[in-house]
């Protein structure tokens, strides 16, 4: 490196344009670096201030980056954000320059700046530098590197000044102050990154720089390179202890200043070392350690303390601000003026003036006593007058110093109402006067009083005026006024005179008109006036209190009237009211009403009453007499019948009330407009708007309102037969002919005013099949054809026939295991191409290999930093399959060009090199004693005839140092070579592939080491089955049409297969051509069947287990048993058609109580089932929700325990007795028949839940745990002990079985109480076979899946011998229960039989004919058994009525016993 270089180069803090980011690293340093621009973007040193794993070290030539871990040099400084600078938005103007002072210890792949994602600055292998920048556009301009223009030299261990300019067009790269770089073009610099983590120096973990770091500063504009620049600069000031004799120059407040080009951390720039106690670098001997709580320090007078803001006194641990200053961030701002100190900008701690203190908001206030208005000064609080506690002005106060006063508006204060005084300077100034005074001028002697109508007394206190009373005088109402009716009183309403004439005083209150007079309020003399003549008192003058006549009542109005039925005129005598007609309430004549006794009647006008309309009757003599009509009825003659109606166009109902008329409706026709007209749309209605029928055809009744026209029509006033016509045929629905409002395929949207309908984005046409379907482009295309993607979501992804797949340089990462959303991220560094970050297909750098994955050297070789270099020894060579090896030279040389004798370059043992050889021995020859002789076996390099260092190709060193050909490799002619087996893979007609091999595999295959791949197919799934140990017959499940000749690619997903022989596979990638295939329909007779039986199937367990519980449950359980044993068998991978597998479905779906355990358990907290088990219907693979009928069932088994038991200690109803048996016997006899229904679906729902994976963590295990204990408890415990246990405790209690003993049989009787009673012992052991044929089942079904020939075949041969013994023993007591099991276990048979034919090549004709007899045969199997279970509960209720019956006779018998025992002993007594 030439140091005599002088290039001076002025660092100007303040440029041109305005400062953005200014770190002055070589006088700031700690974990916080300040940003001396005032814009506030402090960075931190390393990741945060809490620790220091990526900390740079201070020194006093700056911050120095160390050199990292495994030659990443990872040190850095995070700009933002951060937790001093939180800034998540930070964007980069346009235009900016970018400088920095540094000294590179080391240039290769040092990092200088990273913005992440848009702007970056570092140093390429080759050791110049790239500027890497992401334009808005997305491309990137790269200077430096290979790619457009070198920097030129950059020299290592001296200071240079770099400079990165960017305006629109043009990037320019300054070194030293000249230009090294530049990039023209049409852009703009728009900082787009969505991720602002700014970093000087790398990001974590990857390439950082190595050297110091003097200052870094951002500017908002273009800094002019000539204005920093001088030639032959001489040598001046040094910013440190010692300067080297030529440096460049570095500006700095108008002077030229030289910087140390010590490189070592730990030494000062006077090249000593730095004491034993320093932690980091050092100034002079002055430590560099930062312990200030600011974790910010500088170095003033030759120490080290806090970095404090403008307005701040600083320390070795702590900032404090100044008085009058407070602490706000990184800053000291201005208290309020009033404040001396305070901790926020208006909140005074102290004051400035005397006599004062804080304010709870804004600044101060004066003292109280003292007053002021700006309090700047410390004299600015006055002295109030001398009577003030508080005042605003000298004399004027706010409040008193005496209690019980208040301010005089003049001066001083005054004594409040109550109290008197002089010289108010103290708290009891004012003293109080006599309790009645309001004011006083002494003790006792008021000046005005208190109360009200009243006046003071000379002596003492206060009198009440005349008119008034009281007695103590202490408030304004203490002189009470007299009722108004008194004219003298001594209370409140009691007089003792009246004003009123003819009135004397009432005991209770005011005064009393005397008899014959009337008056309410008596205030005057002449209140009291003369009553009218028919009254005998009143109250009024017209209105009497009592009457002179008999029968007569008070007129409210003016006199008397009679009395209901009876009439009068004046009535001023006792006989003044006659009585009225009988029907009469009130009259004006003998028979003429005027009111009626009956209620809802009227008067006649010749005599009596008659009923209101809506009532009718004859004599009406009481209120009840009028009886109501119907509601809807005007008139009527019955209660019910109308004759006339309420409500217009409306009719009498024959059966009861009234009818709207056609055109009307209405609910309850009580008032005229009950019956409305409907809306206009409507042919019939129920409501206003809403029709029952509708006017136009092709058109249905809108649940809003009107009609609407059906799916495929359109109209608007839909008021005559042909007001909605026909849509587009490709419409749904739609608003004119041909423009569609929504379409009839998925995932298709109506096209814009133009005819019919278009796939949606992401969709494609197929118009394979009409309809057209539209079918969903690969999920990470988002458009394409039916041929080929033609575009991708990932912009580092391209199309690849329909899929799509990573760029060169990028590989697939997807978000998630469940995710398919193809994401293509940046291989590693190492790699020119890879599958993922941490696995290579192809290397960057010369010579390295990949080795799962890896880019790493040879054996025995060291990398340079830049390729592979073997080690002394050996030399590199590429093979035939693309290996770099280090080989070993020959044993005469110790360094080489290849392992022939005569490619030595140096050779060992001091042997002369002559014309490249150092001995004449050949491969696979060692040289010993000026001899060669050769290695041993498959060895190319050793040193010793016993012992090899390097063997042959595909061959493998062993411990003891021999070779051997290593697996899949076979020993010939002194070489391995490949020993390998085959496959070959076959098609039939039916599109069925036979994969066979010519060897048995060591390790048997499974079918998650296959996959199928047809181009243009979207969704295949296939049936594995293994034919034998070296044949697997795979069937592929299409579901759309398949062209003739497609192709079909099966890859085998298994790195490397062994046969049984040690062979390897040769090939793992097969092809074949696809036959026709056209997707099977299912019959209508079948779809309509599927889509009715889930509903036949609740309707019928429900009604056969309310039969059951009526009578026989034996044919009940037979009937859930059918439908559990054919419900299952969906589980198996048998090829079922699609019309089976629905119908299998659909008879599953039967729910005889609601599922509770969904409100608890959530469907997700586990993955889906497998495929067959949600094929099945079974919708979640949780234990809880799967299981939740049948543990429901064995809950209310267990309450009915405490329930008998209730029964027996209450002797409810007598039943004592049958309760303590039934307790006695229950835990028996119940569990036994839960674990015969249930032990088939628990089991099952535990291997289901058992193949999830968990998706919520407490639901999941909880489900997945329960799982595993029934797994192990059902399938190890119960299900394998069942059976020999049933069978061991048979054969133990045989003559208890034959003879049916009653102890025995109370205990375990339900397992022979249906049974008949043979003296044949297997006769009786129907329970036994029952359990080994469902045991038998469900390892077919769990374990055989992949053996689907033996599956078949088990299921069938175990449902023939229980066929078999049922014919043989018929034990069943009951022939309609025998007959229900004989037809159960016939159609079950006749279902594996002909479900067994799938397996085999058949047409899609007969495959529709089986399915037709599969679906009727269980049909009927139902249907027979249902009416079996019918029959059951005819004949149980025919036996209870008989007993009923008998019952009743019996007693008939004893009652007419007990009568003739009377009359005989009558007879006797006579």
């Amino acid at each position: 490196m030439d140091k005599v270089l002088r290039i001076l180069v002025l660092c100007v803090i303040h440029c041109y344009g305005s400062i953005l980011i200014d770190y002055r690293l070589g006088k700031n340093f700690g974990q916080k670096i300040i940003d001396y621009s005032g814009n506030g973007m402090h960075a931190v040193n390393g990741d945060n201030s809490t620790i220091d794993s990526y900390d740079t070290i201070p020194t006093d030539r700056g911050a120095y980056f160390p050199l990292g871990k495994v030659s990443n040099y990872d040190y850095h400084i995070l700009m933002m954000p951060n937790e001093y600078n939180n800034n998540q938005t930070y964007i980069f103007p346009e235009k900016f320059s970018m400088s920095t002072w540094v000294m590179l210890l080391i240039v290769e792949k040092s990092v200088i700046f990273h913005r992440k994602t848009n702007l970056k600055l570092k140093f390429h292998d080759n050791f110049s530098p790239l500027l890497k920048i992401v334009l808005s556009s997305g491309t990137s301009v790269i200077l430096g590197g290979d790619k457009t223009f070198l920097l030129g030299i950059i020299y290592i261990e001296i200071w240079v000044y770099l400079v990165v300019t960017i305006e629109p067009n043009k990037v320019t790269l300054y070194t030293n102050g000249e230009i090294s770089n530049y990039y023209e073009g049409n852009f703009t610099f728009i900082d787009q990154t969505t991720s602002p983590k700014t970093y000087i120096g790398g990001i974590n973990g990857g390439p950082s720089m190595n050297g110091y770091m003097w200052s870094f500063i951002l500017y908002s504009d273009i800094i002019i390179q000539s204005d920093f620049v001088e030639l032959d600069y001489p040598i001046g000031d040094c910013l440190v202890d010692t300067c080297p004799k030529e440096c460049n120059g570095i500006k700095e407040n108008g002077l030229t200043y030289c910087i140390s080009e010590e490189i070592d951390w730990f030494k000062n720039g006077a090249n000593i070392s730095c004491p034993i106690n320093c932690d980091y670098g050092c100034l002079g001997s002055l430590c560099l350690d930062c312990k200030c709580n600011e974790k910010s320090c500088i170095i003033e007078n030759n120490e080290v303390i806090c970095w404090c803001p403008e307005n701040c006194v600083s320390n070795s641990t702590d900032c404090v601000c100044e008085d009058g200053f407070y602490r706000s961030d990184d800053l000291c701002l201005s208290c309020n003026s009033e404040c001396k100190t305070c901790d926020e900008a208006d909140k005074c701690l102290t004051c400035i003036a005397n006599n004062s203190k804080p304010k709870s908001n804004i600044g101060c206030e004066c003292l109280d006593g003292y007053y002021g208005s700006n309090l700047i000064n410390e004299d600015s609080c006055l002295a109030c007058f001398e009577e003030c506690e508080i005042c605003s002005d000298a004399d004027i106060c706010d409040t008193c110093i005496a209690l019980n006063s208040y301010p005089d508006d003049n001066q001083g204060c005054i004594c409040n109402d109550g109290y008197y005084g002089s010289m108010l300077i103290s708290n009891d100034s004012c003293s109080a006067c006599f309790e009645e005074c309001k004011t006083c001028s002494s003790a006792d002697i008021c000046d005005t009083c208190i109360a009200l109508n009243a006046f003071p007394n000379v002596t003492k206190g206060c009198f009440c005026n005349d008119g008034y009373y009281g007695s103590t005088l202490t408030s304004n109402d203490s002189c009470s006024s007299c009722f108004e009716e008194c004219k003298t009183c001594s209370s409140t309403d009691i007089c003792d005179t009246c004003i009123a004439l003819n009135a004397f005083p009432n005991a209770t209150k005011g005064c009393f008109c005397n008899d014959g007079y009337y008056g309410n309020t008596l205030t005057s003399n002449d209140s009291c006036l003369t009553c009218f003549d028919e009254c005998k008192t009143c109250s009024e003058a017209d209105i009497c209190d009592t009457c002179i006549a008999l029968n007569a009542f008070p007129n409210v109005t003016k006199g008397c009237f009679c009395n209901d039925g009876y009439y009068g005129n004046t009535l001023t005598s006792n006989d003044s009211c006659s009585v009225c007609f009988n029907e009469c309430k009130t009259c004006s004549s003998a028979d003429i009403c005027d009111t009626c006794i009956a209620l809802n009647s009227y008067p006649d006008d010749i005599q009596g009453c008659i009923c209101n309309d809506g009532y009718y009757r004859d004599t009406l003599i009481s209120n009840d007499s009028c009886i109501t009509c119907f509601e809807e009825c005007l008139t009527c003659s019955q209660t019910d019948i109308c004759e006339t109606c309420i409500t217009f166009n409306a009719s009498p109902n024959n059966i009861q009330g009234c009818s709207c008329d056609n055109g009307y409706y209405g609910s309850k026709l009580t008032s005229n407009d009950s019956c409305k007209s409907c809306f206009n749309e409507c042919k019939t209605c129920s409501s206003a708007d809403i029709c029952d029928t509708c006017i136009s055809l092709n058109a249905s009744p809108n649940t809003t309102g009107g009609c609407f026209c059906n799916n495929g029509y359109y109209g608007n006033n839909l008021i005559s037969n042909e007001s909605c016509l026909i849509c587009n045929e490709e419409c749904l629905t739609c608003s004119q002919g041909d423009i569609c409002d929504t379409c009839i395929v998925l995932n298709s949207s109506p096209n814009n005013n133009t005819q019919g309908c278009s796939c949606d984005s992401g969709y494609y046409k197929n118009e394979f099949i009409f309809p057209y379907l539209c079918l969903p482009c690969n999920d990470n295309c988002i458009v394409c054809n039916e041929n080929s993607c033609l575009a991708c979501k990932d912009q580092n992804s391209e199309p690849f026939g329909m899929l799509c797949k990573c760029k060169d340089g990028y590989y697939s990462n997807y978000n998630s295991s469940n995710s398919t959303d193809l994401v293509c991220d940046a291989c590693n560094e190492t790699c020119k191409s890879c599958l993922s970050v941490d696995e290579c297909l192809e290397c960057y750098y010369n010579y390295t290999n990949l080795v799962d994955g890896k880019c790493i050297c040879p054996d025995y070789s060291d990398f340079d930093g830049n390729e592979c270099l073997c080690q002394s020894g050996y030399f590199m060579e590429k093979s035939t399959d693309g290996i770099f090896r280090c080989k070993a030279c020959h044993s005469s040389c110790k360094e080489c060009n290849n392992e022939m004798e005569d490619g030595c370059i140096e050779c060992k043992n001091d042997v002369i090199l002559n014309n490249n050889y150092c001995n004449s021995c050949k491969v696979s020859m060692f040289y010993e004693k000026s001899s060669c002789y050769n290695c041993i076996t498959l060895c190319t390099s050793c040193n010793s005839s016993s012992t090899c260092d390097i063997c042959e190709s595909n061959s493998e060193l062993l411990h003891n140092n021999t070779c051997k050909c290593k697996k899949g490799f076979k020993y010939q002619s002194n070489h391995c070579i490949g020993d390998y087996f085959s496959a070959n893979l076959k098609i039939n007609s039916l599109n069925k592939l036979l994969l066979t091999f010519t060897e048995n595999p060591e390790n048997p295959l499974t079918d998650y080491n296959y996959s199928i791949i047809i181009p243009n197919i979207i969704s295949t799934t296939y049936i594995y089955t293994k034919i034998s140990n070296n044949s697997i017959l795979i069937t592929p499940i299409f579901i759309e049409y398949i062209k003739t000749d497609t192709i079909l690619e099966l890859i085998i997903e298994t790195n490397i297969i062994y046969s049984e022989n040690n062979k390897q596979l040769d090939i793992y990638t097969y092809n074949c051509s696809l036959y026709e295939y056209i997707p099977f329909i299912i019959n209508p007779l079948t779809k309509e069947i599927v889509q009715r039986t889930e509903a036949a199937t609740q309707v019928t367990v429900n009604s056969a287990i309310f039969c059951a519980i009526l009578s026989n449950p034996a044919t009940a359980w037979m009937l859930i048993n059918t439908i559990q044993l054919i419900q299952y068998f969906i589980l198996s991978k048998n090829p079922l058609t699609p019309g089976i597998r629905g119908f299998l479905k659909a008879l599953g779906g039967f729910n005889i109580i609601p599922n509770l355990s969904e409100l608890i358990f959530s469907k997700n907290a586990t993955s889906s089932p497998y495929d067959q088990a949600l094929e099945s219907g079974i919708e979640t693979s949780m234990f809880w929700i799967n299981t939740w009928p049948f543990f429901v069932f064995l809950f209310v088994g267990i309450l009915v325990v405490p329930v008998l038991f209730m029964i027996r200690r209450l002797n409810m109803l007598g039943l004592n007795k049958k309760a303590s048996k039934i307790l006695k016997n229950y835990r028996y006899s119940f569990f036994i028949r839960f674990w015969i229904q249930s032990y088939l679906d628990i089991g099952i729902a535990a291997f289901i839940q058992l193949h999830s994976s968990v998706n919520k963590p407490y639901q999941g295990y909880f489900n997945l745990l329960s799982a595993a204990f029934f797994a192990v408890f059902s399938n190890q415990i119960l299900f394998v002990l069942t059976l020999p246990l049933l069978f061991v405790g048979c054969c133990l209690n045989k003559p208890e079985i034959i003879e049916r003993k009653r102890e025995f049989m109370s205990r375990w009787g339900c397992l022979y109480e249906e049974l008949k009673k043979i003296n044949s012992f297997w006769g009786s052991q129907f329970y036994l076979f029952f359990f080994i044929r469902r045991f038998i089942y469900v390892i077919a079904q769990v374990y055989l899946n992949n053996f689907l020939y033996f599956q078949g075949s088990l299921n069938i041969c175990f449902s023939f011998l229980f066929l078999m013994y049922l014919t043989c023993y018929r034990s069943f007591t009951s022939k309609l229960v025998l007959f229900s099991y004989f037809i159960s276990e016939l159609a079950t048979l006749l279902f594996f039989s002909l479900s067994f034919t799938f397996l085999f090549d058949i047409s899609d004709t007969a495959k529709n004919i089986i399915e037709i007899i599969i679906i009727g045969n269980i049909v009927l199997c139902l249907f027979i058994q249902f009416f079996i279970c019918v029959i059951q509960l005819a004949m149980g209720l025919n036996i209870k009525w008989k007993i009923y019956e008998k019952k009743i006779a019996l007693k008939f018998v004893q009652n007419a016993v007990q009568v003739k025992r009377g009359h005989n002993l009558e007879f006797t007594s006579a």
